[in-house]
């Protein structure tokens, strides 16, 4: 079954799960993380017996060709930039951001 989704449809993914990962917080973000660990370096962290490790072949074009895949990776981009910028704007170190990010 092959999905088909236009740019805005893209976009509006993006929110979705940009909305989730804010309401979510801090475990929104480890979520996040797992799962374009998952996708994008072909890990089978959430699922491993549906992805045995024989077909965890990647290229960098899958992460591309793949609206969802292409989705949440934009969204993990997004909230990254978005939490370092917030951070900066308020002097705060790495240390005090990865202290911030465990206790959510």
């Amino acid at each position: 079954m092959k999905i088909r989704l236009s740019l805005s449809s893209l976009i509006l993914l993006s929110l979705m799960v940009s909305c989730f990962l804010l309401w979510f917080g801090g475990i929104g973000y480890f979520l996040l993380l797992l799962t374009m660990t998952h996708w994008i370096a072909g890990i089978p962290i959430l699922a491993p017996e549906r992805f045995p490790l024989r077909n965890t072949k990647w290229s960098p074009r899958d992460t591309y060709t793949n609206p969802v895949k292409f989705a949440w990776v934009v969204t993990g981009i997004f909230w990254l930039f978005l939490t370092f910028y917030a951070f900066k704007e308020a002097n705060a170190s790495l240390s005090q951001i990865l202290l911030i990010a465990l206790h959510h």
